[in-house]
């Protein structure tokens, strides 16, 4: 092989060059022989393919083109047009030719991509090589028609005889080509407003894809236009003063401009600019970051810390700053002065060790661990020595923060001596009671006279009214269904004739602020208040719908029992009721009884006794308590395999304790996963596994069957699915279904705890 400095040198010394430059390219690279075999495959293709280097090497390209195509079913499509591709590219009588391909692959992580292929031919001496630059060009090309792409491909041959070049000048040719196709994608998608205008005249040479979203304008609207026309800096003025330096051919950088975009509002932009020459013309390139949000913050933060500083100084409770370690008193506000006595320019400034305010002294140092770790202090009872030596007693809260780069601490603190103390106390205890009302996870509501006073969470959960519209408005027998009223308001009477400990229980309907009708049942009982009573409501509305559509479900399946026995047994002993009549008759006239005819009584009775024994299993599903959980289990693989002619297997690792009404529901959730298998999953081989951990019972059901829709699945509201997961509820066990790891299939599992 020839090249231009008339030397001979191998492919392989060729490939080494490219192999140098590949390595700190982040497209991919891949070098082509005359063959069609990979001399060069870099370490880029290799992580958008799967495929390494090693494997690839020496391999010819349209087996890896066959391997990768995204459309399987095109795939030998794929492998012939790709070879006459290559050979015809190879032999082509052009010494030079460049060509581009879309190319839909999968990548290495299963994820469907776009290539985009710069496929150069070059000829070293009489040795033609082709080099492949591949790009993922998903973004452009989110949609690709599955058709093979080599006619769609676009291509640039040079009739002219090509001077032999050398492969360093061949390298330094693509990569400019490369850089320049890098810095038009970094252009066009950077995440910052770029520019490109003429220095002099402001006209638009180029803007790039943030720019337009910024601004509201679209590329035509300012093609051909100048920054004058399109009125987008604040003044012409204002243009000239920032781009003074530019024009001395110095950069700008970070100045704060503003900005009119597209429907005349001002923005603040952090500016820079550099000069560059394009051709003969002088240029900007201009890069832009709007920090109008970040002005609007800055000024709220500022508002906010004025009205943080005056809150702190008016505060109707003593507030003070110290900081974290030494206890130096930064700031404190005049209700802190006016309980301690002291003077601001006495104690600020100074440690509270100094001023001895903390009584015992070392009483400070149980709160600091607390704020060291970033934790708060709440609530607590503490003694401060005022000014005059006086002992007072005041509730004590702190929380850490950060000022000025020093660890401090924000304290409350409020006086709690004589009465104060014993009206604190009575607010602490009533703060310590919403909290236990608003974390009971029921709707609860305190009532008087019939009028909610109180209501949690949970009660604007279920009745979908806001706590506005509800504490001190409504009557909480306004939402409840009528016919039910009388009796509730009776119960609520009830109470103040009876025991303090007495609760009453009931069941009724309610409608929601939907119009919704839900069943809820009731706990009432004495309120904290004189005349006040508190009540509970649990949703019941999904339990007792559930009940119903098992209650449905049990009449379908004996309806479904009636016609198989009439349609299938009862045919078959009305056959039998048949031939012995037809033998009777032949002996009342003197004929005789054949043997066929018995044989054939004999086969109806035998078919007979299969159908009833199938009824029967499928009436008699599980016995438990006989043969435990895991030889139902069995049987049910079993039975699976002989009615669905499909493999079903059972695996487990041991003998295990579980009690009855557990096994029972653990089995019909089995059976259950079982049968969707086979009716929705169209699965032919199903797996069965019951097995165990250190703390849990683990039954598991796979196949290998179709999958579900996981969106699908979150939004079902199938009878099947809700009632594994109640049979699951009912004895604490975990339920979960998804698609198994290898997308082939389903797993259902169940997680039961062990006995203690």
């Amino acid at each position: 092989m020839k090249f231009a400095s008339e030397s001979d040198l191998p492919l392989e010394i060729v490939a080494e060059f490219f192999a140098d430059v590949s390595s700190a390219l982040s497209d991919g690279l891949v070098l082509i022989d005359s063959h069609g075999k990979v001399l060069l495959w870099n370490n880029t293709i290799q992580n958008m393919t799967g495929i390494s280097a090693a494997n690839a090497s020496g391999r010819y390209i349209w087996d890896i083109a066959k391997e990768t195509w995204q459309y399987s079913h095109e795939r030998e499509q794929m492998y012939e047009e790709s070879r006459k591709f290559v050979l015809d590219t190879v032999n082509s009588h052009s010494g030079s030719l460049h060509r581009r391909i879309k190319f839909p692959c999968l990548a290495a992580n299963g994820r469907k991509i776009i290539l985009g292929i710069n496929l150069f031919k070059k000829t070293f001496g009489n040795e033609p090589l082709l080099c492949c630059v591949l790009s993922d060009i998903t973004d452009l090309f989110p949609e690709i028609d599955s058709k093979i792409l080599f006619s769609e491909s676009q291509s640039h041959e040079i009739n002219m005889r090509t001077p032999e070049i050398s492969p360093q000048e061949f390298l330094k040719e693509e990569a400019l080509h490369i850089s320049a196709e890098k810095y038009s994608r970094s252009f066009r998608f950077a995440p910052i407003s770029l520019t490109i205008t003429t220095l002099n005249e402001g006209k638009i040479i180029d803007v790039n894809d943030e720019f337009l979203r910024n601004t509201g304008y679209t590329r035509e609207e300012i093609r051909s236009k100048t920054v004058f026309d399109i009125n987008i800096w604040e003044s012409p003025e204002v243009r000239e003063q920032i781009l003074s330096p530019v024009k001395k051919w110095k950069p700008v950088k970070n100045r704060e401009i503003i900005f009119r975009h597209k429907d005349g509002s001002f923005h603040n932009y952090i500016f820079s600019a550099e000069p560059v020459r394009i051709g003969e013309v002088d240029c900007i390139v201009s890069n832009f970051i709007d920090v109008t949000e970040t002005r609007k913050l800055e000024k709220a933060l500022r508002v906010s810390e004025e009205k943080f500083s005056k809150s702190f100084m008016l505060a109707p409770i003593s507030l003070s700053v110290t900081t974290l370690e030494e206890g130096v008193i930064l700031e404190v506000n005049d209700e802190f002065l006016n309980n301690t006595g002291y003077k601001r320019e006495e104690i600020v400034g100074k440690t509270v060790f100094d001023i001895k305010i903390w009584e015992p002294p070392e009483d400070r140092n149980r709160i600091i661990p607390i704020l060291r770790q970033g934790g708060r202090v709440k609530n607590i009872e503490i003694v401060f020595r005022h000014k005059n030596g006086d002992l007072h007693n005041y509730i004590y809260s702190a929380e850490p923060i950060v000022l000025d780069g020093v660890a401090c601490i924000i304290s409350i603190f409020f006086d709690i001596t004589e009465k104060k103390k014993l009206e604190t106390a009575l607010k602490i205890s009533e703060e310590m009671y919403k909290t236990i009302f608003e974390s009971s996870g029921s709707a609860m509501g305190i009532v008087h006279n019939d009028t909610l006073v109180l209501v949690n969470n949970g009660m604007v959960t279920l009745s979908g009214y806001s706590k506005k519209e509800m504490e001190g408005k409504m009557k909480w027998q306004d939402f409840v269904v009528p016919e039910y009223v009388r009796e509730i308001r009776r119960m609520a009477k009830e109470l103040a004739t009876k025991e303090v400990s007495l609760i009453n229980k009931s069941e009724f309907k309610l409608r929601d602020s939907n119009g919704n009708i839900k069943d809820v049942f009731c706990l009432t009982t004495l309120g904290p208040g004189e005349n006040q009573y508190v009540v509970t409501l649990i949703d019941m509305t999904e339990y007792n719908n559930l009940l119903t559509q098992i209650n449905e479900i049990s009449k379908r399946e004996q309806q479904r029992v009636g016609e198989l026995l009439h349609d299938n047994l009862i045919q078959y002993l009305t056959g039998i009721s048949l031939l012995v009549r037809t033998l009777e008759i032949k002996k009342q006239v003197g004929r005789s009884i054949e043997l066929k005819d018995i044989k054939k009584i004999h086969d109806l009775v035998g078919e007979s006794l299969t159908l009833a024994e199938r009824l029967l299993k499928g009436l008699f599903l599980v016995e438990i308590d006989y043969e435990g959980l895991p030889s139902a289990l069995k049987n049910l693989a079993t039975s699976v395999n002989d009615i669905y002619d499909i493999t079903c297997t059972f695996e487990d690792n041991g003998e295990f304790d579980i009690d009855v009404m557990s096994a029972t529901e653990l089995f019909y959730i089995a059976n259950e996963a079982v049968h969707n298998s086979v009716k929705h999953g169209k699965s032919t081989e199903i797996n069965i596994r019951l097995y165990e951990s250190d703390c849990n019972f683990i039954l598991e059901v796979s196949d290998n069957g179709i999958g579900i829709d996981e969106k699908r699945l979150k939004q079902s509201e199938g009878i099947g699915l809700k009632l594994m997961k109640f049979r699951a509820k009912m004895i604490g066990a975990k339920f979960s279904i998804k698609n198994k790891k290898d997308d082939k299939g389903v797993m259902v599992s169940c997680t039961f705890p062990k006995k203690n």
